[in-house]
């Protein structure tokens, strides 16, 4: 019973927690449920389209690669055809996710004899410091994710430095219960790298590098299948959506990924050198944690061959992990994008404490008092940006989702009240297409494979945009202004009607978005249909009426 206390505890704080956060998350958005970003409602969008027309897109009937988590769309996607479409799946699923982490890392931590307070402790760490109660609110995939990749990561470690006879098949003599689990542990190994590549496509950096490290250990079955089952989801989608008139990779990808178009000195110098060193600074854990798995990689591998021991093995895999992600993908936007490799690198520097005499170093580095204090010092000083990270992320979750239903709500319930069966124009899709029938565009690109098309053939203009609006008929529009500028500015025949600001933003891309009208006619309804709902605004949304009449059109 004693060996359970670190989980009922951990448990109960994260459930409580959670609770918690709901009920002031509800309070601050007038009794309703909100997530913190807008994209977990493109996911419910796709999902629910897949069970009710077959379509996967944001629209009944046409395909868009919307998506960058196809399993996680398809997961939703699956419970709604026994639930109902509902608004609660990704959320419950997250709780799920969560406490499933908990309970895998309570058992391995038990497994490995750790002491209940330092299983507490640890448990503990992962719950504030990746962090796992606001990734909950996000309606995201990243808990799934940095699950299946902790459990990716901790196979491959042990397994790569077992010793074998160079074949990863079932060898004989063997009896036949022992060959059935060899084949049970061989199947569930390849489903593991399935689901992973199919849940977040950079999980593909760490499989392609365990796959090389199997080669190297003479491995080859086993580096290619590895190989294989990792990109056989990846390939079948982009055929998928190639067949569908999209792009290989998903739009997202495409938009989001730092991966450079042109291939200049100066693109290899903001790509390679400027963005990582500014990424590293906008997350000091990270650089905290890749400080630690240089210097223990470094002490590993003068005791022994980095192939021959687990933990070699693992601050290899991490290093590589971190440095890549560092490179190509990107961070924040609350806390989700590098939640993996803190999971994983916490749970194995766990692991990896337990191993070494910590008594034995403890008395060789902090014989006197000052050492003492130093040591505290240094530990502290380590610690911070993970003790902030947490703290940050808890305070921040009502304020984010009350951001959400602040923007994209009030957005929403007026597009739904007046524009329901209409063709707008947006920048930010999820939440509108979610909860209206309107016929959206999604301007810039996401959700539009002909936006998405000139952005990588550096064709998105004015003259583009103002055309791309025509084609499909558009009425209004309602963007970000910030991101239509310069050669993208907006269509200047379009005209400003108003403009929404909200206080204490901290999650949504701008404090204002700005509504458009095609034209005279469209702009005296809109500005007819703002009066009219301002009494359902949201009271700490500043409206900012520009278009009063005929003479201010142009």
């Amino acid at each position: 019973m004693k060996r359970t206390i670190p989980l009922l505890i951990s448990l109960i704080i994260f459930w409580i927690s959670t609770a918690a956060l709901f009920n002031l998350s509800c309070n601050k958005n007038d009794g309703h449920f909100i997530y913190v970003l807008d994209d977990p409602y493109i996911h419910l969008t796709l999902a629910r389209n897949l069970i009710s027309s077959g379509t996967f897109g944001i629209r009944a009937g046409e395909f868009s690669a919307t998506s960058s988590s196809p399993f996680w769309t398809l997961l939703i996607s699956f419970i709604f055809s026994f639930t109902g479409v509902n608004v609660y799946v990704p959320f419950i699923l997250n709780i799920i996710f969560a406490s499933l982490i908990i309970i895998i890392l309570w058992y391995i931590f038990d497994k490995n004899k750790f002491s209940i307070i330092r299983n507490t402790f640890w448990l503990l760490s992962v719950i504030f410091a990746v962090p796992l109660i606001p990734l909950c609110f996000t309606g995201m995939e990243h808990l799934f994710h940095s699950l299946l990749y902790l459990l990716f990561f901790l196979w491959v470690c042990s397994d790569l430095t077992k010793d074998d006879n160079n074949s990863n098949e079932p060898t004989y003599p063997i009896n036949k219960g022992e060959y059935y689990k060899q084949i049970r542990h061989a199947f569930s190994f390849y489903i593991l790298v399935v689901i992973l590549s199919s849940t977040r496509y950079e999980s593909l950096f760490m499989i392609i590098f365990c796959s090389i490290l199997y080669f190297i250990k003479k491995r080859y079955t086993k580096s290619y299948l590895i190989l294989f089952f990792g990109a056989l989801p990846v390939v079948a989608f982009g055929i998928f959506s190639l067949n569908n008139g999209g792009m290989f990779f998903p739009n997202s990808i495409l938009l989001k990924g730092s991966f450079p178009h042109v291939i200049t000195l100066k693109e290899i110098i903001i790509k390679f050198i400027y963005l990582p060193l500014y990424n590293l600074f906008i997350s000091p854990h990270i650089l905290v944690l890749l400080i630690f798995i240089i210097i223990n990689l470094l002490i590993k591998a003068k005791v022994q061959p980095v192939l021959k021991n687990k933990f070699s093995v693992g601050f290899l895999i991490l290093l590589f992990v971190n440095l890549i992600h560092i490179l190509f993908c990107q961070f924040g936007w609350f806390f989700r994008y590098e939640s993996y490799l803190l999971l994983t690198g916490i749970a194995f520097f766990a692991l990896y404490l337990k191993e070494i005499n910590l008594n034995e170093l403890y008395r060789m580095y902090c014989s006197s008092k000052f050492s003492k204090l130093i040591m505290f010092v240094l530990l502290l000083l380590l610690s911070s940006p993970f003790l902030y990270r947490g703290m940050l992320a808890i305070q921040k979750t009502p304020t984010s989702s009350g951001n959400i239903y602040q923007q994209q709500f009030q957005i929403t319930k007026f597009i739904k009240t007046y524009y329901n069966t209409s063709n707008v124009a947006l920048n930010d899709i999820g939440m509108i297409t979610f909860m209206t029938n309107a016929n959206i565009l999604d301007i810039w690109g996401l959700a539009d494979i002909p936006s998405l098309k000139a952005k990588l053939a550096d064709n998105y203009n004015t003259e583009f945009i103002g055309k791309r609006l025509k084609e499909k008929d558009i009425e209004i529009a309602i963007v970000f202004d910030f991101w239509f500028s310069g050669k993208r500015k907006f269509p200047s025949d379009w005209l400003k009607v108003a403009q929404w600001s909200i206080p204490d933003n901290y999650i949504c891309a701008s404090d204002n978005v700005s509504f458009y009208a095609r034209d005279t006619i469209a702009a005296i309804r809109m500005v007819v249909n703002l009066r009219k709902f301002s009494n359902q605004l949201n009271k700490n949304v500043k409206e900012t009426l520009l278009f009063t009449n005929i003479s201010d059109s142009k």
